[in-house]
């Protein structure tokens, strides 16, 4: 989704994207491939028209989540072993099997409906580009550059395997306001969760005090260590090992699954 949100992606550019088109050591991703479906056939091809073959520029922190998509890769190439399809495609399944794009575009739909986001189609993440990159002040000729789109002044030989600067500006002010926008989230989401953890610990009150300020410490070194990625598990590992490192195993006496449950809780109300 961030490729598509912050490149201006095609499903089928996204789809039959290779790492051998990507360069993260020059920050820059070359789109001249698709891989489309049609009935249960898919067709791998080159890209729309001669201009949709472009070079852009990569932002710095989908630079970092390519590298780490490709570390995954290497690591479930190494658990799979012999079973695991070994190609080139930057989107693939845990298998290395890439995507059929028809159901990358339904486990978008089911990310939007499970997080209670506005119902549309995967191809309009690129529509989402254009009008970040609008916001961002690139003009329209440089953000048809960047997305592809063919127009009497350009060539092919122009816009192939060309990394123009103004692909740069469309991209990086696109980055810039989705990173923005990914730290406020961030931001209110671990308020939310700290909030929620101050209620429950109340509620827990795991050392009978009766009194949750007696707990003020302990809540302030969780709470110094929760990430937007926390899960259950990790936050009760946090309370188990807080608590217990500060009123020693005889005085503390819930066990780790206590405190799993009661992260569980925390996290239940944070999603209502």
């Amino acid at each position: 989704m961030y490729i598509c949100a912050c490149l201006g992606l095609r499903r089928g550019e996204l789809c039959g994207l290779r790492w051998s088109d990507v360069d993260l050591e020059h920050q820059a991703i070359t789109i001249e491939n698709t891989r489309t479906q049609a009935s249960k056939k898919e067709i791998e091809k080159g890209t729309k028209t001669a201009s949709s073959t472009r070079t852009l520029y990569l932002p710095d922190t989908l630079c970092d989540m390519l590298k780490a998509a490709k570390e995954h890769q290497q690591a479930c190439r190494a658990e799979y072993k012999n079973a695991y399809d070994d190609n080139d495609y930057v989107v693939v399944m845990e298998d290395g099997k890439p995507f059929r794009p028809n159901y990358l575009s339904e486990l978008f739909s089911k990310f939007l409906a499970d997080n209670d986001l506005p119902k549309i189609v995967l191809h309009e993440l690129r529509h989402t580009f254009a009008s970040l990159s609008n916001q961002a002040g690139i003009p329209a000729y440089n953000i048809g550059k960047a997305l592809g789109h063919s127009t009497p002044a350009t060539t092919p030989k122009i816009y192939t395997h060309l990394l123009d600067q103004t692909h740069t500006r469309a991209v990086e002010g696109v980055a810039a306001i989705a990173d923005e926008a990914r730290r406020k989230a961030g931001k209110e989401y671990l308020l939310q969760l700290a909030k929620a953890l101050i209620d429950e610990i109340r509620v827990w009150d795991p050392m009978k005090f009766g009194d949750c300020n007696e707990y003020t410490e302990e809540i302030q070194s969780i709470g110094g260590r929760l990430e937007p990625h926390t899960d259950a598990a990790a936050l009760g590992n946090m309370l188990y090992e807080t608590f217990r490192a500060s009123f020693g195993t005889r005085s503390f006496r819930c066990t780790p699954e206590e405190c799993e449950a009661v992260a569980e809780r925390v996290f239940e109300k944070v999603q209502r």
